[in-house]
């Protein structure tokens, strides 16, 4: 082979060796140049490839192109991917920033300027193709004068550390194969590298140190790459299977979710059809009840006004009474009026308009509360009734000039403070009693209230008896006759404890609810009289009459209207009452010869 063809051969083993380390330099993963040292083993395995090819031009200048070529290209790696941490600045680095920028400098033990981390400084590119590149500041300029001479430093550093790593190397390769001689060939060297006496003196010393070199920096150059690479291959699958993985997990993790809320939703869109079937059945349940309701509503509707119409029908065709001297009138008017409840409550106009030639409004009120159906408010409306005799008796009393009767309210007061002083004498006396006698018995006194006589105490706790309210009605004025008493003292007890205290008395007398009805009523008599009815007729009208004279008819009504209903009646009057008996119709209010006074405690 000539000397060309060996040149040749040597320039392509090289040119082999030079794009092998290019591409491994850039098929590394770029993670390896976050770390110092993972960076520092890949410059120093790449200084490594950058001896071999100078080993194998046999050391010409020739091949100076070669040397720059792997610099170069570890040098825009490192310049890509790298940045250095806590660089120390050399020479006049620290002058060449400017003031904004040293303050971010840092100070090392040995008091030195050190840059906490530097990273290379591309110019920024521009946004169009006429734009022209934005030029880099003078400080990023300094920073990158301090990168490239750290990546100079650098390399000096690495080319340091292959030596050492090299001898390591050829001297665990010389250990080896004397091992593996059993030491014959241990005195074949001597210090000065020259052959000497042995079984191996005619091995060539320095072509085997030449080959134990190349295979040093074969072993830590390329290969070491290729080895990076299949760990960063590995790592990369890995990291990739791992993703995968997690990818699948959560992908699982998302379709169990989405079946699960898929079924969730099935179950909830079955339960909104089931509900909405369900809501349609009840609704057409209801319309259907409904119908049904109004059909039957209509029904009942169509039979009441039929009855109506007919109990009218029936009414027009009944002769009314024309007074009270007629025979059987009481029975007679009576009985329709119990048939045309029956039928209607709201028949009362139709009855009272058919009656009223022989009742008046009074007593026809009260007749048509008691006639069944008995209203629960019947009750209320028949002590009503005596409870407006009452009260129009005090108030037509007040109205009668100076010398009237004293304040109701008052009256009450004295009666209670006469009444609770003869209590307070008693419970004395009995006290009295039990400090002679033996202690067989304690009193039971009065609360404290009562005896310091407080008016609220009073108020609250003071009761009149039926008896003592008949007699305080007189005082106070009342003209009524003993059963008119009777019946006031009776309706004045509204909570029926048998007495009456002092807001059941106000009630009695000043009661607001009542004035309509009295005020009807008075009206209703006033339009009969006005049309001349009965004994009545030519009477001027309740509005110029005597205002006692009005309200003494009034309640010789009412209490006439209560004689016609001996359910509703006194014992004594229900046992001494006849049939159609108009006389009593004629009694004196006055009369007082059966009030029976009683015990006023």
């Amino acid at each position: 082979m000539s000397e060309r063809e060996e040149k040749i051969r040597l320039w392509r083993l090289r040119k082999d060796v030079f794009e092998r380390a290019k591409v491994a330099l850039h098929t590394l993963d770029t993670s390896r140049a976050d770390t110092h040292d993972r960076w520092f083993d890949v410059t120093v395995a790449l200084s490594a490839v950058s001896r071999q090819l100078y080993k194998g031009s046999g050391g010409s200048s020739s091949d100076a192109a070669d040397l720059g070529s792997i610099l170069k290209e570890w040098r825009k790696w490192t310049m890509d991917n790298h940045t250095f941490e806590l660089l120390k600045l050399e020479g006049d680095e620290y002058d060449s920033l400017s003031e904004g920028v040293r303050a971010f400098l840092q100070k090392d033990e040995d008091e030195d300027w050190v840059v906490p981390a530097l990273r290379y400084s591309y110019p920024a590119k521009p946004k169009s193709k006429t734009d022209k590149p934005r030029p880099l500041t003078d400080n990023q300029r300094a920073y990158n004068a301090i990168f490239l001479r750290a990546c100079k430093t650098s390399w000096r550093q690495a080319l340091a550390e292959l030596n050492k790593q090299k001898g390591e190397f050829i001297e665990r390769a010389e250990k080896s194969r004397r091992e593996a001689k059993g030491g014959r060939g241990a005195k074949d060297v001597d210090a000065k590298g020259e052959r000497g006496p042995g079984p191996s003196g005619d091995v060539d010393i320095e072509d085997l140190r030449e080959r134990l070199e190349r295979a040093a920096l074969q072993s830590l150059g390329l290969r070491k790459l290729f080895a990076w690479i299949e760990e960063d291959t590995e790592e990369r699958k890995a990291k990739e299977k791992a993703d995968i993985e997690e990818k699948e997990r959560e992908s699982a993790a998302a379709h169990r979710g989405f079946l699960r809320v898929k079924k969730e939703r099935a179950a909830r869109q079955a339960d909104n059809r089931r509900d909405a079937r369900e809501a349609r059945r009840r609704e057409l349940e209801e319309k259907q009840a409904k119908k049904a309701q109004a059909k039957e509503q209509y029904a009942h509707w169509s039979e009441y006004r039929r009855q109506r119409d007919a109990a009218e029908s029936c009414l027009n065709c009944i002769d009314a009474p024309t007074g009270r001297d007629e025979a059987g009138w009481r029975e007679h008017t009576l009985k329709v009026g119990r048939a045309l409840k029956a039928v209607d409550d709201t028949f009362f106009g139709s009855w009272y308009d058919w009656a009223k030639g022989a009742l008046r409004m009074a007593e026809a009120e009260v007749l048509w509360d008691a006639f069944p159906p008995v209203s629960p408010l019947t009750h209320a409306a028949l002590f009503g009734a005596a409870r407006r005799l009452a009260r129009d008796a005090v108030t037509s009393a007040a109205g009668d000039g100076d010398d009237g009767p004293p304040d109701a309210a008052a009256a009450f007061m004295d009666a209670a403070r006469a009444l609770l002083e003869r209590a307070r004498e008693e419970a004395e006396e009995d006290e009295r009693d039990r400090r002679r006698g033996p202690a067989t018995a304690e009193s039971k006194g009065l609360p404290d209230s009562l005896k310091r006589g407080t008016e609220a105490g009073i108020k609250a706790r003071v009761g009149l008896s039926e008896g003592a309210v008949r007699k305080l009605l007189r005082k106070v004025g009342a003209r009524l006759s003993g059963k008119e008493l009777k019946r006031a003292a009776r309706a004045a007890d509204t909570d029926g404890d048998g007495l009456v205290y002092f807001w059941e008395w106000q009630a009695l007398l000043r009661s607001d609810d009542e004035d309509a009805v009295v005020d009807a009523d008075r009206k209703a008599e006033g339009k009969r009289e006005d049309k001349g009815d009965g004994a009545d007729a030519g009477a001027t009208g309740p509005a110029t009459r005597d205002r006692s004279l009005v309200d003494a008819e009034r309640r010789r009504a009412i209490l006439k209207a209560f004689k016609m209903l001996p359910g509703l009646a006194d014992p004594e009057e229900s046992a001494g009452g006849g049939g159609g008996g108009g006389d009593d119709y004629e009694d004196d209010y006055d009369d007082d010869d059966d009030d029976d006074d009683g015990n006023d405690g």
